[in-house]
């Protein structure tokens, strides 16, 4: 409606042009699946967690990323990327303490 009142032409539709990429005499190359790699089966222990490397960590055992900044100091799981502890090192637990104050803990 916009396009009709103020005069803008619409725009006609092309039909796409069929064209052939391969010259004369030669032939498109076959669905043979010569070139294409076929995919492997997982093993049992990644089938069953349904995760890959999953079989291969152990559930107590977990390498945390640490990030400290001077008003945080966050720990954070890599399998799943969950917050696991936080805390904030400038306030202190209590006034006698020089331990931090944990908002987040496991």
């Amino acid at each position: 409606q916009w396009n009709q009142d103020y005069g803008q032409v619409s725009p006609e539709p092309q039909a796409p042009a069929m064209t052939s990429s391969a010259p004369n005499g030669a032939s498109a190359p076959s669905d043979g699946g010569d070139d294409l790699s076929v995919p492997t089966s997982a093993s049992s222990g990644e089938m069953a967690s349904g995760i890959p490397g999953a079989a291969e960590t152990p559930a107590g055992s977990r390498d945390l990323v640490a990030v400290v900044t001077d008003v945080l100091d966050v720990r954070i799981d890599p399998q799943g990327g969950d917050i696991v502890y936080a805390a904030l090192p400038q306030h202190r637990f209590s006034l006698d303490s020089e331990r931090p104050y944990v908002l987040l803990s496991d």
